[in-house]
Parts: structure tokens; C-alpha cells; sequence
């Protein structure tokens, strides 16, 4: 569950995201720190005699480069910053070094923060202009290597007519890398397996790693995917998650890590696990056999199914399961595709480490 100073921020940024009329997520694309590096993706550490320019890379490393005080020729190229030399001042390259140390420390948590968003982006399908998708990506330092490593489409009435990357020069190519301009209209987010035959999206991992043997920022292309099964499509609970696991606090921990939270009844008590995602419109509820927060780490639970409903359909600090909801609850045949992989594919990631006992 997240925190209490995790929830006052997550209150905190909806507040000031709704006084300028946008999301929270919108206002967090605005507000993703540059780590000191300019325009041009580069922030420069100076040893006096030497300089270095330090740029990101598209799988999340730096590159550093030495040249001459106030040179933009770029001389060989390494991944960290190197000892002071008899010739550098001392003092400079000293705080140089303290800079980089500090430096590699912010990337690395930008970095996982950065992930989870991106994982949400696939899982809730929200969608940029072009314009809004620019000014988020292409003109940010971290960002833009974020967008490199990833590949994205172009979609009409939700539907995926043109899958394409981006690259370092600024240009846009298809799967077959022909170049082509995005049109002014078009509406952007990441693609996601499920739209892809899977021999299209080895295409796009050859592509990747080709092109300087770039790793996705997250597991786009190679994750497990899950759809609705025949005798389920008009179902409004998924029964199949019936399993056993082991030790709870494993389960939870690994859900709360992906946004889920668990819904406290009295006296420490919980039966369920949930998740709101307001930029899918959705939510899902994943019922328990139950625990209290003092045996989490004893108890061996049993799951006993999930729903989905629309986004704001409960008060989840005081919703306790009841089968009246089912009114409310959407069939399964209804739940956006990639949404509802990516539930299933969080519960069994969590399932993975909590000891799964039935296959």
C-alpha cells in the first residue's frame, strides 16, 4: 500500500495538475527533471585543462566524451568520467567526479521511475498529440531516450494503423525503416504486443538491436500476453486466477510495487487487492480468501477471482466485496484488450514470486 507521503504527493501533484486543467499525468510529463543536461541532450564536467560532454544513451547509460574547454568536437567515447591527470586542476576535476557520482545515482532513480510510467502507458493506452508528444519526448533529455529504445503507433478510433520508432537524427521510420513525417493529427502512444503478429514484432526487435544493440527501456515487445477466453467473454468475474499461493506479503508487496493497493476492512483485516487507472477508465478488484496485516507473512491465501468496473465506480477505502456489485461490474468480453492482459500479467508476475503451487 502505498504510504502516507506517498499519497500526500499523489495528492499534491492531482492538485495542482486540475488548476491547470490536465491529469496528473500530463503534469508529470511536464515535470520530469532534465538532471542538468541542455537542449541538445549534453551537460559538460569541467577538469580544467579537459572537458567532457556527457550525453544519455538509448539504453540508459552515459557517454562520455573528452574535448577541449568550450569545444563541441567529441574525442573518444567511454561510460564514466576518468581519474584526474597530472595537467587537470584538482579541485575541479574533484568536484567533476562528485558531480558524476551524484549524477549516475538521479539517472538511476529517474530512470525506474520513468519505467513504471511507461509501463502504465502500455497497460492504460493514453495517447498524445503530436505536439504534446514532442514537447514529452523529443525535446527531453531523458525522455528522448526513452522514446529511441521504444516502439510506438499511430492510432485511429483505438485501433493501430501505423507502428513506427524514432531515432537519435529526429526522424520517424515504419517497420520496413522508410521514413515518413507523422501526420499533424495523429494520435500517439506505445504499441503494444497484442496489435502485433509476433512476426512483426521480432521485426521490430531485430530493428532495435541492429541499430547499436539498443535494449527496450521496458519489456515491450517480448511480454506474456493474455486474452479473454471463449466461455469467458460474457462473464463479469475471471474465475481462473482460483489459485493457491504462498505467503501473502510476497503476493502483495509485488502488487503494490505495480500500483495496486489492498482494501482494509476492520481490525486490519482484507479480502481484496484493487487498482484505479483513470486514463484507461477503468479499475479491477482482485478478491482473496483474506488476511490481516499481522499474518501477511504467515498466511497461505487462495484467490477467488477478479471484476473490472469503470474508473470512480467505488469508494475503495469503504467497499467491501459484495456479489450486488456485479451490476455494476463490465463483462470480460468489454475490457480493453491490452488492459486486461496487463492485469492478468501483474498477478501472475506477483504470483511468480509468491511461490505459485497449481499450474
Amino acid at each position: 500500500m502505498a504510504s502516507k507521503k506517498e499519497k500526500k504527493i499523489i495528492a499534491a501533484e492531482e492538485k495542482k495538475a486540475a488548476q491547470l486543467g490536465i491529469t496528473r499525468e500530463q503534469f508529470l510529463d511536464r515535470n520530469v527533471p532534465d538532471l542538468g543536461f541542455d537542449t541538445n541532450g549534453e551537460r559538460r564536467f569541467e577538469y580544467g585543462a579537459r572537458s567532457f560532454i556527457v550525453t544519455i544513451t538509448p539504453n540508459m547509460e552515459f557517454a562520455v566524451y573528452e574535448t577541449a574547454p568550450g569545444s563541441k568536437t567529441r574525442g573518444k567515447k567511454t561510460k564514466n568520467l576518468p581519474k584526474p591527470g597530472k595537467k587537470d586542476d584538482p579541485d575541479m576535476a574533484a568536484a567533476a567526479l562528485e558531480e558524476f557520482k551524484q549524477l549516475k545515482k538521479d539517472l538511476k532513480a529517474e530512470v525506474k521511475k520513468q519505467r513504471k510510467r511507461m509501463e502504465l502507458v502500455l497497460m492504460t493506452a493514453r495517447k498524445w498529440s503530436v505536439d504534446d508528444w514532442r514537447e514529452a519526448f523529443e525535446e527531453h533529455p531523458l525522455m528522448r531516450a526513452f522514446a529511441i529504445g521504444m516502439i510506438w503507433g499511430i492510432y485511429e478510433d483505438g485501433k493501430l494503423v501505423q507502428s513506427f520508432r524514432y531515432w537519435e537524427d529526429g526522424t520517424f521510420t515504419n517497420e520496413n525503416k522508410e521514413a515518413f513525417e507523422l501526420p499533424e493529427t495523429a494520435k500517439i502512444t506505445l504499441v503494444h504486443p497484442l496489435e502485433m503478429t509476433k512476426e512483426q514484432a521480432k521485426v521490430w526487435e531485430d530493428l532495435l538491436w541492429d541499430d547499436g544493440e539498443i535494449w527496450s527501456p521496458i519489456d515491450q515487445l517480448i511480454r506474456a500476453t493474455y486474452t479473454v477466453r471463449k466461455n469467458e467473454e460474457n462473464k463479469k468475474k475471471l474465475v481462473r486466477l482460483q489459485k493457491k499461493f504462498f505467503h501473502d506479503y510476497l503476493f502483495g508487496r509485488e502488487l503494490e510495487k505495480m500500483g495496486w493497493e489492498y482494501c482494509m476492512e476492520d481490525d486490519d483485516y482484507y479480502e481484496m487487492y484493487y487498482r484505479e487507472d483513470k486514463d484507461a477508465g477503468l479499475c479491477v478488484e482482485l478478491h482473496t480468501s483474506g488476511n490481516t496485516l499481522f499474518e501477511a507473512d504467515l498466511v497461505e491465501i487462495t484467490l477467488r477471482g477478479a471484476r473490472f468496473f469503470k474508473a470512480g465506480t467505488f469508494d475503495w477505502e469503504n467497499h467491501k466485496y459484495d456479489d450486488a456489485d456485479d451490476a455494476k461490474a463490465i463483462a470480460l468480453k468489454d475490457v480493453p484488450e491490452r488492459y486486461f492482459s496487463e492485469v492478468l500479467l501483474q498477478i501472475m508476475m506477483a504470483a511468480q514470486k509468491a511461490f505459485l503451487c497449481d499450474e
